[in-house]
């Protein structure tokens, strides 16, 4: 690792756009919270936690978030609850992790569009659409007729620009998050995704999509997972060719971090049977449990080292890192 990539990397605003720590997911929530921790360990400043998706139930969900508040709210000496830019620019100033929270799936709305505004005041700052699945907002990305997005979820969309939500096109299928972006007046992102022009499988983002988020002003927050990278060992090298089509395709200012720090690969199996409706069977039964290797936060100094090596420039780098991120939070601030 040279002296360069460490000062940049040091001196920059790292965003992860992912993380996902569910009830459903395996493990302990004490155990999940270490996990959360290890990003502030890696440098990170920011990262987006899901706490909830297609499959989870309204009060439980709600139970969850509560639990989680309680646990962000009652460690200020570590954590900051962000939703603003300001917010994760002080947390980088304090030294401190900002939290940010996300829904993959609209279900702990139960079709009430109504509750985008209440769920934004605790906190939420970005949902997905449609995660895997056809849903009542929409189709994901596994089904094998896409219908894109439906009336409800056209309102949704309505709603989350309203009160400044981010809208996550993330697990959708094209034509909803190509219907999102129509009826979005702010950007839309794909969290945590990679380029299905190097890796065709449903869940990554084709060039029609790319492009269309990118007209938006959003990005595509670019997934460490192996099986979405096309790479059982999640290198770094084929993590940053991924980053490379992306800048290729339309610019240095439509990508970002989104690493989807998958920490159960070898449960997955048993993960799929306990989530039978929304487990990404389309995309995951064709591999083994060693697809499921992710690259982790501790490697984005890696992930710096390359670009360098590439010839991205300080300034490129600081926006795959996190401005391009902190961009989007920005222009959703002033909805």
């Amino acid at each position: 690792m040279s002296e360069k990539a460490k000062a940049i990397y040091k001196d920059s605003i790292v965003i992860d756009g992912h993380f996902a720590i569910e009830q459903a997911m395996p493990g302990k929530l004490e155990e999940k919270w270490e996990l959360v921790d290890s990003y502030a360990a890696a440098g990170v400043t920011a990262v987006s936690l899901s706490l909830a998706n297609d499959e989870s139930k309204q009060e439980a969900t709600l139970a969850f978030l509560a639990l989680v508040r309680q646990h962000i709210l009652s460690h200020p000496e570590k954590y900051l609850l962000a939703m603003t830019k300001e917010d994760i620019l002080q947390a980088k100033k304090q030294k401190k992790l900002a939290i940010r929270l996300m829904f993959q799936g609209a279900a702990p709305l139960g079709m009430n569009v109504n509750l985008t505004e209440l769920y934004f005041q605790l906190g939420i700052s970005s949902m997905v659409i449609a995660y895997n699945i056809r849903t009542p907002m929409g189709d994901g990305c596994i089904e094998n007729v896409d219908a894109g997005i439906s009336h409800l979820g056209k309102r949704l969309v309505q709603e989350m620009n309203k009160v400044g939500m981010i809208i996550d096109g993330a697990h959708s299928s094209m034509n909803t998050i190509m219907d999102a972006i129509e009826a979005s007046k702010l950007p839309v992102i794909v969290s945590h995704a990679c380029t299905y022009g190097i890796n065709p499988i449903p869940r990554n983002v084709r060039d029609e999509q790319i492009k269309a988020i990118a007209a938006s002003g959003g990005l595509i927050g670019v997934n460490g997972i192996g099986l979405l990278l096309g790479d059982k060992n999640a290198l770094i090298k084929k993590y940053v060719d991924h980053i490379d089509y992306i800048v290729k395709l339309v610019g240095i200012a439509h990508v970002g971090i989104g690493l989807d720090n998958f920490y159960f690969g070898e449960q997955f199996n048993e993960f799929m049977l306990n989530q039978p409706i929304t487990n990404p069977s389309a995309y995951g039964k064709m591999v083994d449990s060693s697809m499921f290797t992710c690259i982790k936060p501790i490697q984005l100094e890696d992930v710096v080292e390359e670009l360098l090596v590439r010839q991205y420039s300080v300034n490129d780098i600081k926006a795959i890192l996190g401005e391009n991120f902190l961009r989007v939070i920005e222009l959703h601030q002033g909805n």
